[in-house]
Order: structure tokens, then C-alpha cells, then sequence
């Protein structure tokens, strides 16, 4: 034991006034406090839970034996690190809200805004921040002075904390994937429409946030899936549809499955023009487009504000639904109900289910066909949003308990379904239930690549009841796939880049696999400047 005292001292010890065994013991106490805050910061699958008392106690045993010595005055070296945190800052809480840092998402969102979601909307995820790196910061400053290390000590920890950064793990992991030509703007094609048969269905699209295959693990989350298991048995279910590179969030999963296209960044032209987009992606054929020109009268109901992420523009130029968010129900539902339902920055998803169903009551009381896209929150990450019906207070509120909130989302799906399929009244039905992306927080507490995961994508077919579709792809492939579903456009359909699950042609997942197809999109400007054009 004398020896390693010694080995430690002449390696990382400069105090004069190092005191042996206590201070061993006070240092070790704050390393291991400093190593749990940046473990938390830089990988939000942790539960910042175990800062709490573990810290605490730490705390209480190296405070006292270090004593004044550990408030010395910082010099540049501490600037340095104190820099070096604020950086780590804004990217720590974009993984602690979306499970990691996506560029394509953070330059999407910088162009679009984040109507609707402000700080106080973000407070546990806020608080987790500050928590963890605040924790970290000191630690580590008491340390240094506890240790009497020079400025250059404190200059290296600033460099670690750049390196755990979770944009640096981003870049890194988009380096280690390396550069691969791509041919995927050879690949854009329009889909081949055909001429629509009466009486055309009505379309029910339910996207349900982040609810993935993987809560049908009954181990982790008991009968959380239940409800959507039942659904299952009566439709087509395609279980191999991952989530490719600019699909990862909520307007990106619904653009992929509508347009046949990731949602690849239009730079940030616009917002550094302080400019509003008006046309969002003008050169696609989305299936907004294809409805309207149909006749279909529809509608998009969402519990946030319409605007966010550039939502209602999307829609405005895609098919013009009506717009149902958290404004006009305001406007509509009883105020003690909306106060009831409402979770800081949105509505819960009872309040969305109550709506949509009323709208499509009231659309079917008029001749021709319908479309309704519904768009919920509950399991959105490490934290759900649990409606009010599932509490015991009558009050929504944001839950940690996912397998609730996920089972609460799942029944008010099932419900909605049967409420629709009743007020339909023998009106043909098309009906789809599917995640937006998969869920932003690793919900077995370990994490796995994207590629090991899989979206929830689910057509209610009487005719093709309880059928399993395992051909690989991603969610630009559920366009085509629902037009030739729906008997819009002839097998085989393609459609943006997307090929129709319900063919023999090869995806682009099944052809170049998961991890060059993310490469060949997270560098194909050609691409993504065709799609803005």
C-alpha cells in the first residue's frame, strides 16, 4: 500500500501539503464522483438516478477531508475545462431529449424552429444536464486543487470532455463509416400512379411516437404491447423496417413514410436569411398530394403546436389537410379538461384520440373519401407522457414508468381503431398504425446500434390478417409499399427511394445494408439538394 501511495504522489501529486491516506481517500471520493458525472452527460442511456446518493455520500466523506484546499482560485487550465463543459452543454441535452446527438436533426430543427418546446417544456432533461455536468465540473475542480496539479492536468481533462461530447461520438461515428460513393439520386423516381377504383377507402394513419418492436419484449415491459398485439393479429405486419439515416425523428419518419425520402437538411440558408421556408420539399410527390388529388378531404391532428419542426408546412404543401394541434383544441375542449391534459409543452394522447375520432365522425357525415393522420406522443424517450386516464390523479404528467406509458398509448390506440371502424358504418376502411422512428432512449438500459432495432409498422387487412412481411428496409419503403396497398400505384411500386415491402425487388437496405446506406445518405448533397430544388 506505501508503494502505490508513492507511485501516486510522483505521478499526479504537486501539493507540498499532500497528508497520504485521507487524501488518497478524498481523491478517490471525487474521482469517482467526476467520473459519474460525465459518464451520464456523455451517455444518456444512464440514469442520472445514480448521481444522486451515491454522490451524496461521496460528497459528505471527501469534502471535510479536503477542506479549504480544494476551493483554490481557478487559473487557465480551469477556464479551459469550464469552456470545454459549455461546449459539451447543448449536445448533452439534445441526447438526454433524443437518446443522441443527430446532426441532420439538430440542422433540420435550426431551419424549421422547435415551436411549442422551450426549456421549461424540457425540465427534467434540463435538470439532468446541469446535474451531471455540474457535478462533474466541481469534482473535478476540487480534485485538481486537491491534488495541487499544474494548469496542463486541468487543460487534458477539457480535452477528455470534448472527446466525450456526444457530437464528437456522432462525428466519429459517421468518420468510422467512411466515405462510399453514392448512386442514390439515380435511385428518386415519382411513383407510378394508376387510376383510382371506386369507392376509394378512407385512411386512417396513426403514428405512434417512438413505440417500437421492442416493447414487445414481455420480460422488460410485461403486456405493455398488448393492445397493439391484438391489432396485429387482424393485418399485415412488416417486421424488419429500420431506421435509416434522416428518418430518426418525428417529421422525418412522417416525411420517409409519405414521400419516400429521408429528410436530408436543406442547410440552414433559410434560417440564416432569417427567411421563412415556404416550400418543403417541392420536388416530391408525397401522398398528401396523391389524396387531394383524389378528392379526399382530410385532416392532421397532433397535441403540440403545428408548427413544430415545420410540421404545418409540410402538410400545407403536401395535400393541405386541416390542422388540429394544441391551439385549436384550446380553443375547443372544455378548459378544465385541456388543463387536465396538458403535459408542459403538449396535449396527451386521450385528448388527441378524443379528437381525431370526433373529426372523422364528422368528415363521414358528408359523401367521399377521408383521410386522417394522427400523431401521438406517450413513450417519446427516457421519459413518457402518460395520459390522464392512466394516472390516479386524472391529471397527465411525464412518467418514467415507459412500460405504462407505453401500455396507456397502445390502448388508446386499440380503442381509437374500434371507435373509427364503428363510426365507418361498412365504409371501406384502410387503416395504419405505425412508430414515427424508433424510441429516442435505449429502453433495455443498454445500448445497440439502430440497425439492431426495429420500427412498428402494421396495415389492418382482414383478406391478409395475421400476415408477417420480414423483407428489410426503412420507413422511405412504407410509401410505396401503402400505395400499392391502397391500389394506388401497380406492383412493382417504387416511389421516392423507396421500394414496396410487398414486391420481390431488392430495398435499398436489402442491397447495400444498413450501414453504407447511412453513409451513402449522410454525405450525398446531390440528393438532398434534388429534393429541395
Amino acid at each position: 500500500m506505501q508503494n502505490l501511495r508513492q507511485i501516486f504522489r510522483r505521478a499526479f501529486v504537486r501539493s507540498e501539503n499532500w497528508r497520504g491516506g485521507r487524501d488518497l481517500l478524498a481523491a478517490l471520493a471525487l474521482f469517482i464522483i467526476a467520473v459519474l458525472g460525465l459518464a451520464v452527460a456523455a451517455r444518456p442511456e444512464l440514469d442520472a438516478g445514480i448521481l444522486s446518493i451515491p454522490t451524496l455520500v461521496l460528497l459528505l466523506l471527501a469534502l471535510p477531508l479536503g477542506g479549504r484546499r480544494l476551493w483554490l482560485r481557478p487559473g487557465w487550465g480551469m477556464l479551459m475545462l469550464c469552456l470545454a463543459v459549455l461546449l459539451m452543454l447543448p449536445f448533452t441535452l439534445v441526447a438526454q431529449v433524443f437518446g443522441r446527438v443527430d446532426m441532420l436533426a439538430i440542422l433540420h430543427h435550426a431551419g424549421f424552429g422547435t415551436e411549442g418546446m422551450t426549456l421549461a417544456g424540457l425540465s427534467v432533461e434540463v435538470k439532468e444536464t446541469l446535474l451531471s455536468l455540474g457535478i462533474f465540473t466541481f469534482a473535478s475542480f476540487w480534485l485538481l486543487n486537491l491534488l495541487g496539479a499544474p494548469q496542463s492536468a486541468a487543460a487534458l481533462v477539457a480535452l477528455l470532455v470534448l472527446l466525450a461530447n456526444p457530437l464528437t461520438q456522432f462525428a466519429f461515428g459517421r468518420v468510422a463509416h467512411g466515405a462510399v460513393a453514392s448512386v442514390l439520386p439515380t435511385r428518386l423516381v415519382a411513383p407510378a400512379l394508376v387510376a383510382p377504383v371506386a369507392p376509394l377507402p378512407d385512411l386512417i394513419l396513426v403514428y405512434l411516437e417512438g413505440s417500437e418492436q421492442r416493447y414487445e419484449n414481455t420480460a422488460a415491459f410485461g403486456a405493455a404491447f398488448a393492445p397493439l398485439a391484438e391489432l396485429a393479429a387482424e393485418a399485415i405486419s412488416f417486421r424488419s423496417v429500420g431506421q435509416a439515416l434522416g428518418t430518426g425523428w418525428s417529421i422525418a419518419g412522417i416525411v420517409a413514410s409519405q414521400c419516400g425520402v429521408p429528410l436530408l437538411p436543406n442547410g440552414l440558408r433559410y434560417g440564416n436569411n432569417f427567411l421563412p421556408q415556404t416550400e418543403f420539399l417541392p420536388a416530391s410527390t408525397c401522398l398528401g398530394d396523391i389524396l387531394a388529388a383524389r378528392g379526399y378531404r382530410s385532416a392532421f391532428l397532433v397535441g403540440s403546436e403545428g408548427a413544430f419542426a415545420g410540421m404545418d408546412q409540410f402538410f400545407r404543401r403536401h395535400g393541405n389537410p386541416t390542422l388540429i394541434d394544441i391551439d385549436t383544441l384550446r380553443a375547443t375542449m372544455p378548459p378544465a379538461a385541456f388543463e387536465a391534459a396538458l403535459i408542459e409543452w403538449t396535449l396527451d394522447d386521450q385528448a388527441v384520440f378524443e379528437a381525431a375520432a370526433a373529426r372523422y365522425a364528422a368528415l363521414v357525415a358528408e359523401p367521399g373519401p377521408v383521410a386522417l393522420v394522427v400523431e401521438t406522443i406517450g413513450p417519446h424517450g427516457k421519459h413518457g407522457f402518460l395520459s390522464r386516464d392512466c394516472t390516479d390523479t386524472g391529471r397527465a404528467r411525464i412518467s418514467d414508468d415507459l412500460a405504462a406509458v407505453m401500455r396507456c398509448t397502445a390502448e388508446g390506440a386499440r380503442d381509437f381503431v374500434r371507435a373509427v371502424q364503428a363510426a365507418g358504418n361498412g365504409r371501406p376502411q384502410k387503416i395504419v398504425l405505425l412508430s414515427d422512428h424508433l424510441s429516442h432512449y435505449d429502453t433495455n438500459g443498454v445500448l445497440h446500434p439502430p440497425a439492431a432495432r426495429f420500427n412498428t409498422v402494421m396495415f389492418l387487412d382482414a383478406a391478409r390478417a395475421g400476415e408477417v412481411n420480414t423483407r428489410p428496409g426503412a420507413m422511405f419503403d412504407v410509401f410505396p409499399t401503402l400505395l400499392e396497398w391502397l391500389g394506388f400505384g401497380a406492383p412493382p411500386q417504387r416511389a421516392g427511394l423507396g421500394v414496396s415491402l410487398l414486391g420481390a425487388a431488392p430495398t435499398l437496405t436489402g442491397e447495400f445494408g444498413a450501414g453504407p446506406l447511412d453513409a451513402m445518405l449522410a454525405g450525398d448533397g446531390v440528393l438532398a439538394a434534388a429534393l429541395w430544388q
